[in-house]
């Protein structure tokens, strides 16, 4: 049977086919003789053999790395495709809404589970053939790659800021207890976070795709947030007891996760997310994108329609009864208000109301900070009362246990994921908890890269206010919402750990990348004290 795969000598010569043989355009022809060849093919069989066999008789949570050959010879293949000038963007573009949709709205524990198979997760299969589509095009397209440099150009110290996060985290794998454990998580954590970046700036980069993408984080916002009325109406997750077979995933971790929370008796709302605390953060990150509308936005009529919404994601972060979701509406708010109010003073300078509404900043945080002390129901809302008081506790027991398992591995921590089992502290239930992401980064990448972590983001939020400040197009000025989103994301990490929502942040650090380079690209197409607008771009009303 391997006679078909291996060539044959020529009789009596002992040399290979001929040179002049016909091969594609592009390609050509193989220059190892057969019996190199032959050995190649041996070589190749018997490698295989090695690894089927390592894969047989290893533990579970060791095959990940087993298959690091595979994605070795795809990214060979890749490199390999010749030139063609045709890179498959539109495709691109689709794949990576396609898995925007599906990381929010579809529960990531329905999953495709196929007897001797790993898991089919869907949202996992678009980022797949996204990444897969990028990398094609890259290796199909010599100004795909000069498009994707003049992106990177535009914010060239956020990607070196990202690339040492990288390298801390790749760092951090190696000398981690658990390699396997890490490793898995390292992987999945650069593919969902570092990949899903570089296919949004490509996307995003594109005039009028942000446009199209916030709307869709609207749409998304909405949907749940009626699934969130339903949900706390029926007591339960609504699909709970409607799962069809191919999609009911045989582990008790997954399994628990479609039981309902309760909290004084009092149902939690959860919806597609791992808990009710992810699902208000993600909420609380798509309000500046209806406040934006409303105030920027052409169509009154939309602008009617989208405070109904605003109204339905705020009732629906209230059903969580989460605190980080109460305390993203006030941060989301009151930021958006004062970029607002910075950039209304910056373009009406004859007008009093934008210095008046920015200088009133520091009052309203007084009294703000003097009605927590002194109204009992805010200090709930805000610092949590007697029913939270175990999660509050829970949280210093943490803090306190922190520093000694820091100092073991303070440069580049325990490795991915690894902060929890790091930490070692153990909720009423008996499982491992860690709440506060200033504890999990640090745990997880060390002092390297936490700094490099928190870096990028307080990075791009100043970048993106400046952005925001000086926008005068209708699609650059989306740098507001999504700046405002980084700010929530900085504060949420005080009391979250849990990073269901890292990938969409990465979009949002995607999207200020992006229109800082329509920017640049729009100042570059100036003639004099004209400027040229891009497509589908108009000026901000007065």
């Amino acid at each position: 049977m391997l006679g078909r795969f291996i060539p044959k000598k020529r009789a009596g010569t002992g040399q290979a086919p001929a040179a002049g043989n016909a091969v594609l355009a592009r390609y050509h022809q193989n220059s190892l003789s057969p019996k190199a060849r032959r050995r190649l093919l041996y070589g190749f069989v018997f490698v295989n053999f090695i690894l089927g066999f390592f894969f047989s008789v290893l533990p579970e949570q060791s095959k990940a790395m087993m298959t690091i050959p595979l994605f070795v010879m795809a990214a060979l293949i890749v490199w390999l495709l010749p030139e063609t000038g045709k890179p498959p963007t539109n495709f691109l573009a689709k794949m990576f809404f396609c898995y925007f949709v599906a990381l929010v709205l579809w529960p990531y524990y329905l999953a495709i589970q196929l007897p001797g198979a790993p898991l089919i997760e869907i949202r996992r299969t678009f980022l797949f053939l996204g990444i897969l589509t990028m990398l094609v095009s890259i290796s199909v397209s010599s100004k795909f790659i000069r498009e994707m440099k003049d992106i990177i150009g535009a914010e060239p110290v956020f990607f070196k800021i990202l690339m040492g996060l990288v390298i801390a985290q790749t760092i951090s794998v190696i000398d981690s207890n658990d390699v396997s454990s890490a490793f898995s998580a390292y992987m999945r954590i650069q593919l969902a976070c570092t990949g899903a970046l570089f296919m949004a700036i490509y996307v995003l980069s594109k005039p009028g795709r942000v446009l199209f993408f916030a709307n869709m984080i609207r749409i998304v916002a909405v949907i749940l947030a009626i699934i969130a009325v339903l949900e706390y109406e029926n007591q339960g997750i609504l699909w709970a007891h409607h799962i069809p077979s191919f999609l009911q995933v045989d582990d008790p971790a997954m399994t628990n996760l479609l039981d309902s929370a309760f909290r004084a008796g009092d149902y939690r709302v959860v919806g597609t997310f791992s808990v009710p605390l992810c699902y208000a953060e993600f909420m609380a990150l798509t309000l500046p994108f209806f406040l934006h509308y409303m105030l920027f936005g052409e169509k009154r009529g939309y602008k009617i329609i989208l405070l109904i919404c605003d109204a339905l994601v705020i009732n629906a972060i209230f059903l969580t009864q989460a605190r980080v979701g109460i305390v993203g509406i006030m941060v989301t708010h009151g930021i958006y208000g004062f970029i607002w109010s910075i950039r209304f003073w910056r373009t009406h300078k004859d007008s009093l109301f934008g210095p008046a509404l920015a200088l009133s900043y520091p009052v309203g945080l007084t009294v703000f900070a003097l009605a927590m002390i002194f109204i009992g129901r805010l200090r709930g809302l805000w610092m949590g009362g007697a029913t939270e008081g175990a999660s509050t506790l829970g949280r210093f027991a943490q803090a306190e246990a922190f520093p000694p398992v820091f100092i073991q591995k303070p440069l580049f921590g325990y490795g991915p994921a690894q902060g929890a089992k790091a930490l070692n502290f153990r909720n009423p239930a008996g499982e491992l908890s860690i709440d506060s992401g200033l504890l999990n980064i640090p745990l997880c990448y060390g002092a390297v890269g936490a700094v490099f972590y928190f870096g990028m983001f307080i990075f791009m939020l100043i970048m993106g206010m400046k952005l925001a400040f000086n926008a005068r197009d209708r699609e650059i000025a989306y740098a507001m919402p999504a700046a405002v989103a980084v700010s929530f994301w900085l504060v949420s990490r005080i009391v979250l750990a849990q990073e269901d929502n890292a990938s969409f942040m990465y979009m949002m650090l995607a999207m200020l990348v992006a229109l800082s380079y329509q920017q640049k690209k729009m100042a570059a197409t100036d003639t004099g004290s004209e400027r040229i607008l891009m497509p589908s771009a108009a000026p901000l009303p007065a």
